[in-house]
């Protein structure tokens, strides 16, 4: 029970494990810049209403009798897209997780 395997919903697979470090992505209000600020716009500077937030390292953890879905759960209402540690290259979105089998 230390091991998930996501489908995505373009069929694609990711095997986690007890341990895995992930990184978590999330939307964030963009308060920065007003968006009546003239400074900034003469700048050219664009306001974008939100902006990211990168969150970790989060180690995932296993639950006695659920294995890791508490943890990738809990996770996955936390934040919008993850990575690996050991992967930077390639951004999870976690909306596009249809299945989790333990």
């Amino acid at each position: 029970m230390n091991s998930v395997e996501l489908t995505f919903s373009n069929g694609e697979t990711l095997s986690l494990y007890k341990n895995d470090v992930l990184f978590g992505i999330r939307r964030i209000k963009n308060d920065k810049i007003s968006s009546h600020d003239t400074v900034a716009r003469q700048m050219g500077r664009l306001n974008f209403p939100y902006g990211a937030s990168s969150n970790g390292p989060l180690e995932l953890w296993e639950h006695n009798e659920e294995g890791l879905i508490p943890s990738l759960l809990e996770f996955f209402e936390s934040y919008d897209y993850f990575y690996l540690e050991n992967n930077r290259d390639t951004i999870y979105s976690t909306s596009e997780v249809v299945k989790i089998n333990r």
